[in-house]
This record gives C-alpha cells, structure tokens and sequence, in this order.
C-alpha cells in the first residue's frame, strides 16, 4: 500500500490536471483496505 501511494504521489507532482483522478484511486484503495479489516464474525 506504501509504495502505490508514493507512486500516485509521485504522479499527482508531475501530472496535477489528472489529481482528481489519483485522488479517486487513492480513496478507492483505502476503502478496499478498511474493508478488508473489518472483522468477518459480528
């Protein structure tokens, strides 16, 4: 997960007309991974 983030960083320094877009990847990913540490018995 770090090293997706330093490399959507990375891009949203050298492309910042497509932020948005990285921004909506970035909180994609960190749904996914909330997701993926809710506990599976309530």
């Amino acid at each position: 997960m770090v090293l997706l983030l330093d490399i959507a960083l990375t891009l949203m320094a050298l492309k910042p007309h497509k932020r948005l877009h990285f921004q909506y990847g970035l909180n994609a990913l960190f749904s996914i991974q909330q997701a993926s540490q809710l506990p599976c018995h309530p």
